[in-house]
């Protein structure tokens, strides 16, 4: 199955063109869209009715077919699509109206036998819900509830103010920049290291921040001491961060820790910005509307309160 996006030619249709082969099947069709994202939503639906046509005509879809419509409508990363790789060679010749969850979790415990909880759904339930779903929405198959390993609460992980302060007063340059960025914006580590120039407006105090675990755009405020260190780095059209991923990031920061004697990762200001938030007295709401998060119990997942907060609390009985 191979379909592509051919944008318009001078002179020729105004419009973007699906072209390739389906099936077997030959397709060359107008999208009767202008733009490229009206071109690729054409392009979804055109495969979903030709699935459905397929497998009205022919047999029933496979969980191979959902996994390829589920990849060329979302596109997911190439980490994504290793984990579906590894899934499809145990289920994917199974009908889509045969599945149930026994297989998943078989697959699950199959592909990584002496893993935690969290990889088994992470690497497998997690994709698999999204294809299942995906087929769901366009009528391949009926929904199917995607139950997931039970993990652990995670602890939270959070530095005190005066360790984050060692940290960043003792950083240089470039990372001196991320350290604050993490401990005052919250921000995710990876979301971080995407950050563009373009995205902050000095001027006006805000950046926009996509969060690509939801793929939505925020405009949040910059903290203070972000804005003035920005007004002082060197400013380019290009990523605010010199790392290029996390692995580069962690390489350069361990030396830093350890020359400090502070376990710390950047995962670790997240949780140490919802600590001190709702420590200082924010409320659920402000800390998540803050932080990017997408509901009050991801926020309590993450904060811990101060001991001497939670005795102040309770001493507010009078017997």
């Amino acid at each position: 199955m191979s379909l592509r996006i051919v944008p318009p030619r001078a002179g020729k249709s105004p419009f973007y063109y699906v072209r390739g082969t389906f099936a077997g099947r030959v397709v060359d069709a107008s999208t009767k869209a202008r733009d490229q994202k009206g071109a690729e939503r054409f392009k979804a639906r055109l495969e979903v009715k030709l699935a459905k046509q397929e497998a009205e005509n022919r047999s029933p879809m496979t969980f191979r077919g959902a996994a390829e419509l589920y990849i060329n409508y979302r596109g997911p990363k190439k980490a994504d699509r290793q984990y579906i790789k590894q899934l499809v060679a145990i289920i994917g010749d199974t009908d889509l109206a045969n599945i149930r969850q026994h297989m998943l979790i078989e697959a699950a415990n199959a592909l990584h036998p002496a893993a935690q909880p969290g990889t088994k759904n992470r690497n497998v339930l997690t994709p698999a819900a999204a294809i299942l779903h995906y087929a769901a929405e366009s009528n391949l198959c009926p929904y199917i509830r995607v139950r997931k390993f039970k993990e652990p609460a995670p602890e939270p992980r959070a530095l005190s103010k005066d360790q984050a302060r060692v940290l960043m007063a003792t950083a240089e340059g470039n990372m001196k920049l991320l350290l604050t960025w993490l401990f005052c914006q919250g921000w995710r580590v990876s979301d971080t290291l995407r950050l563009q120039w373009q995205h902050i407006d000095l001027k006006a105090g805000t950046v926009k921040y996509h969060i690509t675990k939801t793929d939505r755009w925020h405009l949040m405020p910059l903290h203070t001491d972000v804005q003035l260190m920005l007004a002082e780095a060197p400013q380019d059209f290009g990523r605010v961060f010199q790392w290029e991923n996390k692995s580069n990031l962690y390489r350069a920061l361990r030396p830093l820790c350890k020359r400090l004697k502070i376990q710390f990762t950047p995962h670790m200001a997240r949780h140490s910005f919802a600590t001190w938030l709702v420590n200082d007295g924010a409320s659920p709401q402000e800390v998540m509307e803050a932080g990017g998060w997408q509901d009050h119990k991801s926020v309590l997942r993450y904060a811990k309160l101060d001991p001497t907060r939670i005795r102040a609390t309770i001493n507010r009985i009078r017997t």
